[in-house]
């Protein structure tokens, strides 16, 4: 093509003319129902090849064409990237966030929905799926603070005397009790009429974050409640214990709590160019936090600086956790979602400090106390005055403001006869500074790593024994794609072989080509016989046993509630079985004997 039959837009872009009798014509669009819209992208490849191999500018190279607009590093589709594009051709967006072609997001859709309400349900004290705990497993006992020595040592009540200070370990929770939990049960062992397996907790070693050597992990015991206990409580619990007698687990856990991750994010909005993604769980350092848990807020003054020296007397009850996206990036080249992320809190405060209430003399009556807590006992702590004058009392504020789950009071007066809102503060604080000094993957001048998901703020290879995510080496992310569509029934033949569904070898069982009845004598021809199958040492299959490519076998067993075969003795139907028909498990035949 010669260079006087294109010309140059003022953009810089090439334009290429169309004669007006092709088929590039829009006037010559049809517009009746025998025609629909193609997709042009094969045919544009193909005049842009054209097109580049007269401008002898044509290089032939083999590009894998992606199936979706923005994919992540496993090909699957990057619905987070999709939608910022989305937001910045729209201008505004507001959508329920959904990853059909995602296979984890799929197998969690049951299981999330059920774990969430069951510890929205528990108690706030008992350890949380993926939390940072201490516990000291192997001893026998109640763990009791000791006035003499001011330590927390193991008591034993059939001795009647202090047995020293216990060895702690930071273990993560990889497994939760089956078994309903009380109080009482966080104090001292009690019976339970499952083995501790199923009535306490699984807890593994928390190996260094900051090495590849995960072998520490391996090392997990089953731990019941009452010889578990907060990580965010390290301090008090290890005091007068030299910090060179920490068991090396305790300085891994500290390392991440200055990290934090989202769970299930579920709505994304936004006006371009700053969005929001709300998330119903976040993990921040050794916590779980849900919506509906009361939180415990830094110390601060009348102007909203935070008082590390004051004490704690502001609770936020959860309604809301976003995670915002400032300045999103919506090219598809770059692998980033936006130029900075902040996650926020939002919710309802209520305080017990009056000087901090927007109304002094009106403190909540018991009622209102049990409306706004989801936490029992709550009332005990003290009179409770709302921060904010309703209705504009919901308010938002960053994580470098919490201080970590409000316990129900029983707990914390059984544990140590105290109500004070802030035992824990120093050793947050302290364990925050030590991760931000600490943890290589906190970039310098930021105070927080964010991870993806849990196991990578916690950089493990597995939990409770089960590689995850890419360090699985039997992930097979195009299978999971391929059964995905099966399910959804809009699978072609590709994704059926992308799929890797296993096939009975032999012939189908619906007959061969031009066959009336469906059933021919050839139809047995893929099994094996009666003599090899003998001498192999196992039965032949019946015929009707065999599974073509495109058929299960039926679950239905033919047998009643009281474990006989129906089918034993009786009449085999000849000719294949209908949709409403039952296939019945029959008896194998006689075999006829081996030839000597």
């Amino acid at each position: 093509m010669d260079s006087e039959n294109y010309t140059v837009d003022a953009n810089g872009r090439i334009v290429v003319p169309i004669n007006d009798f092709s088929d590039g014509d829009p006037n010559a669009c049809p517009h009746d129902s025998f025609h629909t819209e193609a997709d042009p992208v094969i045919y544009l490849e193909k005049l842009g090849a054209q097109w580049m191999q007269q401008r002898n500018e044509f290089q032939q190279e083999r590009i894998r064409r992606k199936k979706f607009l923005a994919e992540d590093a496993e090909g699957t589709q990057d619905i987070f990237k999709e939608m910022v594009c989305n937001l910045q051709a729209a201008g505004t967006l507001d959508e329920a966030i959904s990853e059909p072609s995602s296979m984890d997001w799929k197998a969690e859709r049951n299981l999330m929905a059920n774990h969430l309400t069951r510890v929205r349900m528990q108690h706030s004290f008992i350890p949380r799926l993926g939390e940072l705990v201490l516990c000291c497993p192997g001893v026998h006992g109640e763990v009791k603070f000791e006035w003499e020595t001011e330590t927390f040592q193991m008591y034993s009540h059939k001795r009647k005397k202090f047995l020293g200070i216990p060895k702690w370990y930071a273990g993560v929770v990889s497994q939760v009790a089956e078994e309903p939990l009380v109080l009482h049960d966080a104090i001292i062992h009690t019976d339970k009429s499952c083995a501790l397996n199923m009535s306490g907790f699984r807890i593994e070693m928390f190996p260094d974050p900051n090495s590849s050597d995960k072998s520490l992990s391996n090392q997990y015991k089953y731990v019941p409640l009452s010889l578990i206990r907060p990580f965010s409580y390290w301090s008090v619990y290890l005091q007068g214990v030299d910090t060179k007698d920490f068991h090396p687990s305790i300085a891994n856990a500290l390392t991440i709590m200055s990290s934090y991750s989202m769970l299930e994010k579920y709505r994304f909005k936004g006006e371009w160019p700053n969005a929001s993604i709300s998330c119903k769980c976040i993990y921040l350092g050794a916590e779980l936090l849900i919506r509906g848990d009361g939180v415990r807020l830094m110390p601060r003054d009348l102007e909203g600086n935070i008082m590390p020296t004051e004490k704690v007397t502001e609770i936020m009850v959860i309604e809301k956790i976003e995670l915002r996206l400032m300045n999103c990036d919506a090219k598809l080249e770059s692998p980033l979602l936006c130029e900075s992320i902040a996650p926020r809190l939002i919710g309802k405060i209520y305080t017990i400090n009056a000087e901090l209430a927007h109304n002094p003399e009106e403190p909540m009556t018991d009622f209102e106390i049990s409306q706004c807590f989801e936490c029992t006992g709550m009332r005990a702590y003290g009179p409770w005055y709302r921060v904010h004058e309703p209705p504009n009392d919901t308010v938002e504020i960053s994580i470098n403001h919490v201080v970590g789950r409000c316990f129900e009071s029983e707990y914390m007066d059984v544990m140590f006869q105290d109500l004070s809102l802030d035992i824990d503060l120093e050793g947050v604080r302290g364990g925050r500074l030590y991760g931000q000094k600490t943890d290589d993957r906190i970039a310098p001048g930021k105070d927080w790593f964010f991870g993806d998901y849990r196991l990578e703020t916690l950089s493990l290879d597995s939990l409770n024994g089960v590689e995850s995510g890419r360090n699985d080496e039997s992930r097979d992310p195009k299978m999971y794609r391929g059964i995905l569509k099966i399910i959804d029934g809009t699978a072609v033949p590709a994704d059926v072989k992308d799929a890797k569904l296993v096939r009975a070898v032999g012939r189908p069982y619906e007959g061969l080509i031009g066959s009336r009845s469906g059933n021919t004598k050839f139809d047995g021809v893929g099994k094996m016989s009666s003599m090899v199958s003998t001498a192999l040492g196992g039965d032949a299959l019946p015929s009707h046993s065999i599974i073509t490519p495109m058929q299960t076998s039926a679950p239905d067993t033919g047998a009643d509630e009281s474990g006989e075969d129906e089918s034993v003795g009786g009449s085999r139907k000849n000719g294949m079985l209908s949709d409403s028909e039952e296939d019945p498990i029959m008896k194998a035949k006689t075999k006829r004997p081996r030839l000597q």
